[in-house]
């Protein structure tokens, strides 16, 4: 399955630029993606959140299908 990343914001920025696209098989997680081929620490990955579909999701969430993804920086205000 194909899995889509879009990286906005001042996130590090793969050599192949903003947008990441790869092939996995079902099950892969969104937080192995982050670490093993976007190079994201496990501290680094605190201040990341992911959007599907405009909705937050768990970087421990399983893909199990074809998925366009955004990655951004945690904003918070006050």
């Amino acid at each position: 399955m194909k899995v889509r990343m879009e990286l906005i914001g001042p996130l590090r920025i793969p050599p192949d630029g903003r947008i990441f696209e790869r092939e996995y098989r079902p099950g892969v997680s969104v937080k192995t993606v982050l670490r093993k081929d976007l190079g994201y620490s496990e501290k680094e990955m605190g201040f990341i959140q992911v959007l599907r579909g405009g909705q937050t999701i768990p970087l421990d969430e399983k893909l199990i299908s074809e998925s366009d993804l955004t990655v951004s920086l945690r904003l918070g205000g006050g």
